[in-house]
């Protein structure tokens, strides 16, 4: 038998809920952790994690500047190559 611990009613063991307060009984679930993994899987996963690490090193680079700045900063760049080439092409007639 399951008690309650709202309003004390005797519940049938298995019960989800109370069957006159409806309150819900808290199941005590295992968490899965990286231990119970099988060996295939551990592997797998560490690798997509040390990929997953290599590839944040560029991520931290740019961090702590917010993305309108950078936006600008990529335009600004990408102005400056255009003007040159198009300054070399002229120069060149």
């Amino acid at each position: 038998m399951i008690i309650c611990k709202k309003c004390g009613y005797e519940n049938l063991d298995g019960a989800l809920y109370c069957n006159l307060c409806k309150e819900l009984f808290s199941k005590k679930v295992k968490k899965m952790t990286v231990a119970d993994l099988p060996s295939e899987l551990k592997s797998q996963l560490f690798d997509q994690q040390k990929k997953i690490e290599e590839g944040s090193m560029a991520k931290s680079l740019f961090s702590g500047i917010p993305k309108k700045k950078l936006l600008t900063l990529a335009i600004i760049i990408g102005a400056i190559i255009v003007l040159s080439l198009l300054a070399f092409l002229l120069s060149k007639r």
